[in-house]
């Protein structure tokens, strides 16, 4: 259910409507209200529209970042399940192997009639 909010940014007050608690809300007003103030910190003659502008750029590049190392992760993460279940599958075919060579033996124990005590 949506809830009505009210975000101050640069000092002025933006009614909004969202899905989310609260503090997730508030953490994007402070969020949006820290990189405005960074970038009027270093241009101090930018005008609200242009902070806005600069500030979407910066948290868009923040994002893609966010976002392609996140893929990263993922291929890597697939990457890692592929070779364990390649190793699985050899580790299984090694048992196989294994449990050959002991049903060989024990035939071959069992027609020289046994081991002697």
């Amino acid at each position: 259910m949506k809830r009505r909010f009210e975000l101050k940014i640069l000092d002025e007050v933006y009614p909004i409507q969202s899905t989310s608690d609260e503090s997730h809300v508030r953490s994007i007003e402070a969020y949006l209200n820290e990189k405005l103030d960074d970038i009027k910190s270093q241009a101090r003659s930018l005008t609200p529209r242009q902070l806005f502008i600069l500030a979407s750029l910066d948290i868009v590049d923040e994002f893609l970042t966010l976002k392609e190392k996140h893929e990263k992760q993922e291929d890597e993460i697939l990457s890692l399940k592929e070779q364990q279940e390649k190793q699985e599958k050899e580790r299984l075919l090694i048992l196989e192997e294994i449990e050959a060579v002991y049903r060989q033996i024990d035939e071959r124990l069992t027609h020289l009639g046994g081991i002697p005590e």
